[in-house]
């Protein structure tokens, strides 16, 4: 279970990292509200988000361990 958090927090991380890829590149084409709530998180490394933005990575994060599971490739 311990590598599994670990795992999953590393994925969650590198979900942040991916995001804040796409936002950078489509920011211009959000409305003013979203593009200010983005530019206060592209500041922010992962360590630093709030506990509800890192459960939104987590879930993405969960998906792969599913995927990775069903897949036999991690269990």
């Amino acid at each position: 279970m311990r590598d599994e958090l670990s795992l999953r927090e590393k994925l969650a991380e590198l979900e942040h990292d991916q995001w804040k890829y796409w936002a950078e590149h489509v920011i211009d084409e959000v409305d003013d509200k979203r593009k200010r709530r983005w530019v206060k998180i592209f500041k922010l490394k992962y360590a630093d988000l709030s506990e509800e933005d890192k459960e939104a990575d987590r879930l993405w994060a969960n998906k792969v361990i599913d995927l990775l599971e069903r897949e036999r490739v991690l269990w």
